[in-house]
């Protein structure tokens, strides 16, 4: 604690890239010629944490500064942003917010569609049942998985000390790598399984296994491409573990228990028709269609897929990946990173570049390796001395 103090009461000089992204925000905002609502309260807020960084302010004023522009930003794009014209054609939220409504009036959630199939996991439909009920969206539930993500992020860069925090700030509010496009379209909830995964993470070091699988189980009920996540996970404490039957065991009973928990309210509602009409079929059929025609290797497996068919493709898609993986994750334990984050990161890039890779709308799914490569850089310890100024 005396150490996340120091670290607090510690100046940034110099400011640099973080100062660089902030005035890029800026010109943005001034130059445009329908600037989003309240965009004035934000660049005023980072021009004040520029002066701060520039009169040798401490670190815990700047990062104040820069808490209040992230929850004015997030609000801003969460609860007005979100809801303009083209929201009537965002079908991400609003397969959520039906899917809860319909298992609220105690129908099969995956009998209704949005146009599109709904392919929301039983793990969030739960997660926005309260919302839903109250606020009739997922709104609020957006913003606080944000405000979550965010915390952990800085949280994070306290413990570690690594200086990190401003930079993912800025990365959100310029909205470069899939944080606008999430944001303008409503497309938060197919983030919200990273959480879960963090969670597992602390637990797991703590010796939690029970909970563990509980929460692995959840994430895998979000959505089915998250199963390489999981991998990624698994092959973490593969290589940083030693092989213990008895946690297994618990990790095993916890994803059983989770399993049944969060299965049970819609096998009871859905019945046999839930056989039928769920998400797993859906993602299923996805995982055996094309890649785009956008590049030499995409061809070459469509080639292959083509040869050997659908099904053998599968295999081969699972089989190629656990090439990829075991490896990496090997690797990763010989260079000592102690966390998961970046085998999952990993595991979600071959997820949606390899396995499903939706070809008309790829940047729904570009913070699926952006958010866990996030938090791997958060977990990051920075080697330097805190004596003195530090700098970003």
């Amino acid at each position: 604690m005396a150490a996340i103090i120091r670290y607090l009461k510690s100046s940034i000089t110099p400011f640099g890239l973080p100062a660089f992204f902030i005035l890029i925000s800026i010109y943005q905002v001034v130059t445009t010629t329908k600037p989003y609502p309240y965009s004035i309260s934000i660049v005023l807020l980072l021009l004040i944490t520029i002066f701060l960084a520039l009169f040798r302010k401490p670190r815990w004023i700047i990062y104040t500064f820069l808490l209040m522009a992230l929850t004015v930003y997030i609000f801003v794009f969460v609860h007005i942003i979100s809801k303009y014209e083209q929201d009537s054609s965002s079908t991400r939220d609003d397969a959520v917010e039906i899917a809860a409504r319909a298992t609220l009036n105690g129908e099969n959630a995956w009998n209704k569609d949005v146009g599109p199939p709904i392919t929301t996991g039983p793990t969030s439909i739960l997660l926005a049942l309260p919302f839903v009920f109250w606020f009739g969206e997922i709104n609020w539930l957006t913003f606080i998985f944000w405000m979550i993500f965010f915390l952990i992020l800085l949280g994070n860069d306290l413990i570690y000390q690594n200086h990190s925090w401003p930079i993912m700030v800025l990365f959100l509010i310029l909205g470069h790598f899939g944080f606008e496009h999430t944001l303008f379209w409503g497309l938060d909830e197919l983030y919200y399984p990273f959480l879960y995964l963090t969670l597992a993470y602390y637990l797991s070091k703590r010796g939690n296994y029970l909970i563990v699988g509980m929460l692995l189980v959840a994430v895998l009920l979000s959505r089915f491409s998250y199963f390489f996540m999981i991998i990624g996970f698994g092959f973490w404490y593969l290589f940083n573990f030693p092989i213990n039957r008895r946690h297994i065991f618990k990790m095993i009973i916890g994803g059983v228990i989770g399993s049944l928990v969060i299965l049970m309210p819609f096998i009871i509602i859905g019945g046999e028709d839930i056989w039928n009409n769920n998400p797993w079929n859906l993602a299923f059929a996805i995982s055996g269609t094309a890649w785009p025609d956008t590049n030499l290797f995409f061809r070459l497996l469509n080639h292959l897929n083509n040869k050997i068919g659908s099904e053998a493709m599968r295999w081969t898609k699972l089989f190629s990946v656990l090439l990829i993986m075991f490896p990496s994750s090997w690797g990763l334990r010989l260079l000592k990173v102690e966390h998961p984050f970046w085998h999952i990161t990993l595991g979600a890039f071959l997820a949606h570049t390899l396995v499903w890779l939706p070809s008309h709308l790829p940047m729904d799914y570009a913070l699926i390796f952006v958010l866990p490569a996030m938090l791997a850089i958060s977990n990051t310890p920075m080697n330097s001395s805190l004596e003195g100024s530090t700098s970003v």
